[in-house]
């Protein structure tokens, strides 16, 4: 720092010609162009500026961003222009003024943050000369380390370790630690640098969340291995019992799978809903996750607590290719969850045609019937899903067995007809009957009688009052979400 000492003032010290200079100038006008020159990094501006007595005193005032010049400059990455300004600490620049902005972002940043949040190596080394505080915190208790790890840059970690007295393991006031902010970021070098220091990889936030997690549900393959090697624990679990396999399985890290289950994950293991990684992957659609976990050992007709499998998960977002797996894979068509109902039943009432049809191709007994009495025709004919009711019937293998599932009766004693009527789905009304008059229904039924009455009434053929009753909204029960 030597190099960069500066001559104050005139030669002759004359004070008088000093304060007359600076009245010429113009205070405001000068400390703005002090500010204009940090942000820009005109070294040479600087040195002439700070010449004056009056730019001097106001090194460390604000603009209305809260910063001070030292600020502005480290922000940008001047290095050579904060040198300058610290050439003057003897004078009261200080080196760790925190932003004086209350309830706002950069609330309590200091200088070497700034240099820190943008990885600026040679600002932060003249910083740190000048004895700027490593463990000084914003107002959210994050600190110079947290922001070097989140932009990435080694260099910067590296230089604020060798410091002397980083607390590597220091916490946010939401919980996070440098370890955790790369982990989210997936710099393994940056990680690798913490763990040397001392970084406890098992460190958690008040969640739960911990880096392996974190690495785990990004996909982050080589920080998961780096993470693994130094002990990070595959069986802790956050919030709601998510362990890092089933993050990993839920994003589709196929890779991020194997490698937990190597170093000694269940294939099984639940969360506190009972969900398994297979589950999670089913929902999400991921066929090679799915597939590398069955083949890890996962159960295919594992439950959760109500009694869905995947099949169930994959059919509610219509994942065929995963549906015809976990067929192929075992999957029992007919398994019920806690409220009786099967896969094919939802991918009636949801709509999901082509799931409907790859479960009625595996097997999957379209006349099967739930508690209350209900089919799957029952159910489309109820969410008014016109495509999935013509696949139920166009599956029938014979005449008769269409006809019976025409008139098959729930509980409540009504047919599906009568069901498609109460909920007003003309469309879904039409097709039964149309399947009805095919089969041979037509007319042997006091319910189909009045659903044509009600399907003419649909079409404008005859006047509201020309249908004497209406038949009673369906006292059935949706699936459980």
């Amino acid at each position: 720092m030597g190099g960069w000492r500066l001559l104050l003032g005139p030669c002759d010290g004359s004070g008088a010609e000093r304060v007359e200079e600076d009245d010429r100038y113009g205070r405001g006008r000068a400390w703005e162009d002090m500010m204009r020159a940090c942000r820009s990094g005109n070294v040479h501006t600087v040195l002439s500026l700070l010449e004056r007595a009056a730019v001097r005193r106001r090194l460390n005032e604000r603009d209305v961003r809260g910063r001070t010049a030292l600020m502005v400059a480290a922000r940008h990455g001047h290095a050579q222009v904060c040198r300058c300004l610290l050439t003057f600490a003897a004078n009261g620049v200080r080196v760790n003024a925190r932003n004086s902005l209350r309830d706002a972002p950069d609330a309590g940043m200091t200088a070497l943050m700034y240099a820190a949040r943008r990885g600026h190596v040679e600002t932060v080394d003249a910083l740190l000369e000048a004895h700027a505080k490593v463990n000084v915190a914003k107002h959210n208790g994050a600190t110079a380390l947290m922001f070097a790890a989140q932009c990435g840059s080694a260099p910067v970690v590296q230089r604020l370790l060798q410091h002397g007295g980083s607390d590597v393991n220091a916490r946010s006031r939401d919980g996070w630690t440098a370890l955790l902010v790369a982990s989210l970021a997936g710099d393994a070098t940056v990680t690798h640098l913490l763990l040397q220091a001392g970084a406890d990889v098992n460190a958690t936030r008040p969640d739960g969340v911990c880096a392996v997690h974190l690495a785990a549900m990004c996909g982050h393959i080589d920080l998961l291995r780096l993470l693994l090697r130094h002990g990070a624990d595959v069986q802790r679990r956050q919030e709601r019992g998510a362990t890092p396999l089933m993050l990993a399985a839920q994003a589709g890290h196929t890779e991020a799978c194997q490698l937990l289950i190597d170093a000694g994950a269940a294939p099984d293991e639940c969360a506190d809903d009972g969900a398994t990684p297979l589950m999670a992957a089913a929902l999400q659609g991921y066929l090679h996750t799915c597939a590398a976990l069955c083949k890890a050992g996962a159960k295919v007709d594992a439950s959760a607590s109500d009694g869905e499998t995947a099949l169930f998960a994959a059919v509610l977002r219509n994942r065929v290719d995963v549906v015809r797996f976990l067929v192929e894979f075992g999957a029992k068509l007919e398994a019920v969850n806690g409220r009786g109902h099967t896969p094919l039943m939802w991918a009636a009432w949801y709509g999901q045609a082509t799931a409907l049809e790859a479960l009625l191709q595996a097997g999957a007994d379209g006349s099967a019937a739930d508690p209350q009495g209900n089919t799957a025709l029952h159910w489309a004919a109820r969410a008014g899903h016109q495509p999935c009711v013509e696949l139920l019937l166009n599956h029938c293998s014979s005449v008769g067995e269409c006809s019976a599932l025409l008139q098959r009766r729930n509980a409540h004693g009504q047919t599906a007809v009568e069901v498609g009527c109460a909920c007003h789905h003309p469309e879904c009304v039409s097709t039964l009957l149309l399947y009805a008059s095919k089969a041979g229904v037509r007319g042997d039924n006091e319910s189909l009688a009045a659903a044509e009455a009600i399907e003419l009434k649909w079409a404008g053929a005859l006047p509201m009052t020309a249908v004497a009753v209406e038949l009673p909204m369906p006292p059935v029960d949706a699936p459980a979400m």
